[in-house]
């Protein structure tokens, strides 16, 4: 996995235990966001990073946000990747980016903690490789390693 998707891994879940954050923001940094260079790789990795951390039980969607909690993490990144802002106007995608919040579970503070990176001091630190470990066997635990990155599918209701 490239550093600069391990680096933003970290900072996006350093964030996730520190506020709560919409689907736009979640990597927000890694290659100019939807609006740099490279839109449609900064969605599938979103997308892939958004997925992955629900499967893995390390986000959540926030409590108040009842329609979205009600979907498994297949059918939410399958309507993400439909309502891609950088497939054309967000305001035609029902702003799903902008109004579907993310919030770091228990687990994950555990986790954070554990490294000691709960704090802003350490968003945007430099990679914690041990942290990083310990994230990538969470992730082949749940079926969804980095290794997986381009076989990741999010059809049916699983």
């Amino acid at each position: 996995m490239p550093p600069e998707i391990l680096q933003a891994y970290q900072d996006s879940l350093i964030y996730a235990c520190l506020d709560d954050f919409a689907a736009l923001s979640a990597m927000h940094g890694l290659y100019g966001g939807q609006d740099g260079t490279r839109g449609n790789e900064w969605v599938r990795t979103t997308v892939n990073f958004i997925y992955r951390n629900l499967k893995a039980k390390l986000i959540e969607v926030v409590p108040q946000q009842h329609q979205f909690r009600k979907m498994s993490p297949n059918k939410l990144c399958e309507n993400l990747i439909r309502s891609s802002p950088v497939e054309g106007d967000l305001g035609k995608n029902d702003h799903m980016w902008e109004t579907l919040f993310f919030k770091g579970t228990a687990a994950l503070e555990v986790m954070v903690t554990k490294y000691q990176l709960l704090d802003w001091k350490y968003f945007r630190s430099p990679i914690h490789p041990e942290f990083l470990a310990e994230l990538s066997r969470l992730y082949e635990q749940y079926g969804v390693g980095f290794e997986k990155d381009q076989s990741l599918h999010y059809g049916g209701a699983n």
